[in-house]
């Protein structure tokens, strides 16, 4: 387990001047070493997730601010950008993420570093930095682009200060709703933030779902990216957003984002687990 520690943050009253871009600075400990020991030893998968396969974690997993013991972090192209209007991607921010699966659910740990986060100002989680997950329950779709009315989700959860509420949301195309993860954790590191979650059937909206080994599944990840200046849009501080995954074509005139789009989705096969 790691400990939470103290971050300085600049805190302001909506509609006071000025307040908009007002930038919250973190200061905290770093999300993947937890205070471990250097010697410590780690058994486990150490692929990292892929659109072809996805490996299993090496046991229960425990959702407080840490990447699971042997997992390995895959960057995200931040070249796979979706800007509001004519934003320009920030050449600060980076952002690795880790996706496993255990037979209650599917595991992910995402990473972002950024020097200052401008988070949303009101309860939209993804009008400024915020981290997107989209899964999907068997990687199967009734009719592609469209999500399946049962069973697929994006779900949004902003960078959020220490000791404010968690900011997050469960979406489909047709549907916006607070999401109340039972396994969800955001917190603040030295270099911006981190979310860890163990997606299960409650948060797809099913009443039950077991996972095993060669069965399939839909994912992506994705970063909406906040900022001082963001276009003059009705959504708050966002400049864009960059995803994992976009499609099947290099081509980024065909980039397309997974917000709304199974097109854009990983539906890997799930490797055995770990013996």
């Amino acid at each position: 387990m790691s400990c939470w520690l103290a971050a300085l943050f600049t805190v302001c009253l909506l509609g006071t001047a000025g307040c908009s871009n007002a930038p919250i600075v973190w200061l905290g400990a770093d999300a993947t070493s937890g205070g471990a020991p250097a010697d410590a030893v780690c058994s486990g998968p150490s692929s990292p997730a892929r659109c072809e396969a996805l490996p299993a974690l090496s046991k229960t997993p425990t959702i407080d601010g840490v990447l699971e013991c042997g997992l390995a972090l895959a960057e995200i192209d931040t070249s796979h950008w979706f800007s509001v209007g004519d934003a320009p991607r920030p050449s600060d921010v980076s952002a690795q993420m880790a996706v496993a699966w255990w037979p209650d659910g599917l595991y992910f740990f995402v990473q972002v570093s950024k020097s200052a986060l401008y988070p949303s100002l009101d309860d939209r989680a993804f009008c400024g930095d915020a981290v997107h997950l989209f899964a999907d329950t068997d990687g199967l779709y009734d009719a592609p682009p469209a999500y399946d009315a049962i069973g697929t989700k994006e779900l949004v959860v902003a960078a959020t200060p220490v000791g404010a509420p968690v900011s997050a949301e469960s979406y489909t195309p047709s549907s916006r709703a607070p999401w109340v993860g039972e396994k969800m954790d955001v917190r603040s590191t030295d270099t911006g933030y981190t979310v860890e979650a163990l997606v299960q059937a409650a948060d797809l909206g099913v009443d039950a779902w077991s996972l095993a080994a060669a069965q399939r599944v839909g994912f992506d990840v994705a970063v909406s990216v906040g900022g001082a200046n963001p276009p003059p849009t009705e959504c708050g501080q966002r400049l864009g957003q960059f995803a994992m995954n976009v499609g099947p074509s290099a081509d980024p005139s065909t980039f397309k984002t997974p917000s709304g789009n199974v097109n854009a989705f990983c539906n890997p096969q799930l490797e055995p687990l770990y013996p």
